[in-house]
């Protein structure tokens, strides 16, 4: 099956749904797609009530744009430490645009405000490759960073593909063994690096590194499903989630080495898309794209999962879309889009586009809150990473109208 077979696959049981987790946006760009986000948020109304409040949660984030800000948004942005830097990696992952391929590249920071630019894409490529696809990137927990998605040959073959880097600038192709696919996550412990996907028969699929992310070698995931989404570390255990078949069933695997996995959870629930797995503690928050109130599953150490309170929206929504998250120091914030599927707009419009765009935090992954965001709103079209104590995020704010992303860091206040 070719990527593109495979994207419109994944796709497919949610029409209305414009990204998965590390491939901000596959096939259209993201021009496009938030012309469309912005005319679906503008056709919300304002009013309701607020959602419950925990105690000692933060209830504000100031942000600070950081100097580097691409001439316009590519198909693929990326947040990944290495050592004391950030790393930020810009693709337009084959998308035949001229005016998008100029923003890719790799930059560096210390702080996530000042950056320079260190390579072009180009330093992230096989031999032999025509195009790669990119869909998500981690530290190895070695000191290095790993980068995985796909890649087309020349000849028109369709291979798994990943890389790992020392530096940032110089990156290494690793061999992978196994049927062929797409990753579209990985996590790593200092032991063993674990990525999870989908092959290209259109099928759950898991690989395993044990030196570091140059070398991969391909496990099974048991259950029969769609696809893995998303893979996370979990206390002594890695635990990824993905969908069945038929889509609607929820599927949760287990592993304590990355090598045998066991499925510990296949719920009932068509209602739900998840996209990304965020541990705190004795609670794993799953976010994800629902129906309006139904974006976040929260799971026990049992892996048993129920619904999330989450704030009442107050204006009329179809669904919720959680676009980004990540844990710092004991709270969970996290970026949501709510609004109407099916309809647009033209950006510009005199109608307020911030009331379906939202920060959420949780100290127990249970009970959400809003916090006020400033300047709002900010709207996070990627990843939201933690780094030196602070939210970093790939965003478009506070305007939504020009399609220019900004690389902003945040203090939860």
């Amino acid at each position: 099956m070719s990527i593109e077979a495979e994207e419109a696959q994944l796709a497919a049981p949610v029409a209305h749904r414009v990204s998965l987790r590390g491939a901000s946006l596959s096939v259209v760009g993201l021009a496009a797609a938030l012309t469309v986000l912005v005319g679906l948020v503008v056709v919300a109304t304002r009013g309701g009530s607020q959602g419950p409040t925990n105690s000692g949660l933060a209830t504000a984030i100031s942000w600070q744009s950081g100097d580097i800000s691409p001439p316009t948004a590519v198909a693929f942005e990326r947040l990944v430490s290495i050592g004391d830097q950030l790393y930020l990696i810009a693709s337009a992952n084959g998308v035949g645009d001229g005016t998008m391929s100029a923003s890719e590249g790799i930059w560096a920071s210390t702080d996530g405000l000042k950056w320079n630019r260190q390579a072009g894409i180009d330093a992230v490529k096989s031999p032999g490759t025509e195009s790669s696809t990119f869909a998500d990137a981690s530290s190895n927990g070695r000191g290095s960073a790993v980068l995985v998605g796909s890649e087309q040959t020349g000849d028109g073959v369709d291979r798994t593909a990943a890389w790992w880097t020392s530096d940032g600038k110089t990156w290494v192709s690793a061999s992978v063994e196994g049927p062929a696919g797409r990753m579209l996550s990985v996590a790593s412990r200092p032991d063993v690096l674990v990525a999870v996907g989908v092959d290209f028969s259109g099928n759950a699929a898991g690989w395993r590194s044990t030196d570091g992310g140059s070398s991969w070698r391909s496990v099974s995931l048991p259950g029969a499903g769609r696809d893995a989404v998303d893979v996370t570390v979990w206390g002594d255990r890695f635990v990824a989630i993905g969908r069945s078949q038929d889509a609607n069933d929820l599927l949760l695997w287990t592993s304590p080495d990355g090598a045998v996995w066991s499925l510990a959870q296949s719920p009932s629930d068509p209602s739900f898309y998840p996209s990304q797995l965020i541990p705190l503690r004795n609670t794993l928050a799953v976010l994800g794209h629902g129906v309006p109130g139904s974006a976040i599953l929260t799971c026990g150490n049992d892996l048993t999962c129920a619904r999330a309170t989450v704030p009442v929206l107050g204006y009329t929504s179809s669904f919720t879309e959680i676009r980004a998250g990540a844990e710092l120091s004991g709270t969970i914030v996290l970026s949501a889009l709510s609004a109407t599927a099916g309809t647009a707009a033209s950006p510009g419009s005199s109608t307020d586009a911030s009331s379906g765009v939202a920060f959420w935090a949780s100290t127990d992954g249970r009970n959400w809150t809003t916090p006020s965001s400033s300047p709002s709103p900010i709207f996070v079209i990627s990843n939201l990473v933690v780094f030196n104590a602070r939210l970093v995020a790939v965003t478009v704010g506070p305007d939504l109208t020009p399609i220019v992303p900004t690389v902003m860091t945040g203090d939860l206040r």
